[in-house]
């Protein structure tokens, strides 16, 4: 092999790579940050990291409830996005790979929808 060919077959996994890497990091942090913790232990943390009082703890805890409906639909809009921008990563990853490096692709992929959780938001954990 060449000296050029070397270097652009290096630079290419290289990329290639850092895509993987990329897309995982994208995957797996849209993944976390949609996902909306518990209001009763945020609550029980602010409680015990700011020592609230009853009334400031019914404070809090309004405030939790008015704005769950809004993070909700939030995230009820951005799900759908994010999920085109997901498929259109993948096909363009998918197309710089040759038939087998595709196959495992693919069954990397199924394993990773198999593990995201229906479209809802996260009212317990």
């Amino acid at each position: 092999m060449s000296e050029p060919s070397r270097r652009t077959t290096v630079a290419s996994t290289i990329g290639f790579m850092a895509g993987m890497g990329a897309m995982a990091l994208l995957y797996h942090g849209v993944r976390w940050h949609h996902r909306r913790p518990d209001q009763d232990a945020v609550l029980r943390r602010f409680t015990r990291e700011f020592s609230l009082r009853p009334e400031q703890q019914a404070a809090v805890k309004t405030v939790l409830d008015d704005n769950a409906r809004r993070l909700d639909e939030l995230h009820r809009e951005t799900e759908g996005k994010l999920g085109e921008i997901r498929k259109s990563m993948r096909a363009q990853m998918r197309a710089a790979l040759d038939s087998e490096q595709q196959k495992k692709f693919d069954e990397k992929a199924a394993r990773w929808d198999a593990k995201r959780k229906p479209s809802e938001p996260n009212h317990g954990g």
